[in-house]
């Protein structure tokens, strides 16, 4: 949590947010709480607005607190994303090989 919330506190200084590492955690909790709440792949609009809300929670309002929070998500996506791929090509594990093991093994 606390390299999400770095991270969380890093895309805001891009943006210009002075957000404390409380609201940081704000921020966090918002988007925890709204995974609970069934929504699209990726969680593209509930998201969002849980960090919207939670920026506004903490005081943060106006025109910039929509485009950093889809950067925000764009920036997770591609990070846990970018971090799979590279885990999955040094771990060998071929995606054909995956795919066959989940069949039932017809020789039995």
């Amino acid at each position: 949590w606390a390299l999400e919330i770095a991270i969380v506190l890093l895309v805001a200084r891009a943006f210009a947010l002075s957000l404390s590492p409380t609201d940081g955690v704000i921020m966090m909790l918002f988007s925890l709480f709204s995974s609970l709440i069934p929504a699209l792949p990726g969680q593209f609009g509930l998201y969002e607005f849980a960090i919207v809300m939670g920026l506004d929670y903490a005081g943060h309002n106006g025109v910039v607190t929509f485009p950093y929070a889809l950067t925000l998500h764009l920036v997770l996506i591609a990070g846990t994303t970018a971090l799979g791929l590279a885990c999955l090509l040094v771990s060998g594990v071929s995606l054909l090989d995956a795919k066959r093991a989940d069949r039932p093994n017809s020789d039995s």
